[in-house]
């Protein structure tokens, strides 16, 4: 599965995928998103990521 920007597919695709590995190469910026301005940390929580 590929995807790109913060206006891609929505959680459910996720859900449906349930991907066994994520990756997901980007600055470490958009990665912390500490203004919470993306999306983010809901696209993370849709890859069942831990941080």
């Amino acid at each position: 599965m590929a995807h790109h920007g913060q206006a891609g597919v929505s959680e459910d695709v996720y859900k449906i995928i349930n991907p066994k590995y994520c990756m997901w190469p980007t600055a470490d910026w958009l990665w912390k998103n500490k203004d919470g301005i993306y999306r983010t940390d809901e696209t993370k929580n849709g890859c069942n990521l831990c941080m």
